[in-house]
């Protein structure tokens, strides 16, 4: 994220638009801005950060509890399964 936050304050300082060899063109800082931002979206979706920053993590508990409960009448108690 101090990736962007760098690439962000920079950007602002040249412009989104600068001077190229042939005249105005759009900063590539721009892009090389949005797929850090993409990379970013792409970890929390992954990492499921947005539902828990959302205070969606009781759907999460849930989901655990359902798993525990079947682990639990599993004819089979042969602890291949992690215990928490």
């Amino acid at each position: 994220m101090n990736d962007v936050t760098v690439e962000q304050t920079v950007m602002r300082d040249e412009g989104a638009v600068i001077q190229g060899d042939k005249g105005p063109m759009t900063n590539p800082r721009k892009n090389i801005i949005h797929l850090h931002f993409q990379n970013i979206l792409g970890l929390r979706r992954t990492l499921a950060l947005h539902a828990a920053s959302r205070g969606e993590t009781e759907h999460l508990a849930k989901r655990i509890a359902i798993g525990k409960s079947i682990e639990a009448q599993s004819l089979f108690n042969d602890e291949l399964l992690a215990r928490a």
